[in-house]
């Protein structure tokens, strides 16, 4: 039966608050998946999202409603769409940083969106 839960976060939030209330760890969680720990670490931390395979093994594993994980996912993809969106107008803005979008595409989520926030602080402009 799955777990009644609603899942307003990202997917990352909603997976370790599934794990929490499970009351397993993520190596105990990782071997019936087949997946290491590190990558339940990455999905939690939002660093990555999980296949369509490995998101129905979680549903499964830890008794989700599928839907709405998925709901998650996307909630995840839209949000770094729009903020690789935000990005770009802020590097158009102001050409040297245009020499960082290259960096842009091998940062996983989290470290998108720091980068992007200390972009946005550059490119205000300073106060007197």
């Amino acid at each position: 039966m799955p777990i009644k839960m609603e899942v307003q976060g990202n997917f990352g939030n909603a997976l370790a608050a599934a794990v929490n209330k499970k009351g397993i760890s993520l190596r105990e969680l990782a071997q019936p998946l087949d997946v290491t720990y590190e990558h339940l670490r990455k999905l939690i931390r939002s660093e990555a999202l999980p296949s369509d395979y490995l998101l129905k093994d979680l549903c499964k594993h830890l008794g989700l409603n599928l839907a709405d994980m998925e709901e998650a996912v996307t909630r995840d993809k839209m949000a770094k769409q729009y903020s690789a969106g935000a990005l770009s107008k802020v590097m158009k803005r102001n050409p040297r940083m245009a020499r960082l979008e290259p960096l842009v595409s091998v940062l996983s989520d989290a470290e998108y969106e720091t980068v992007l926030s200390m972009i946005r602080g550059l490119a205000r402009p300073r106060q007197k």
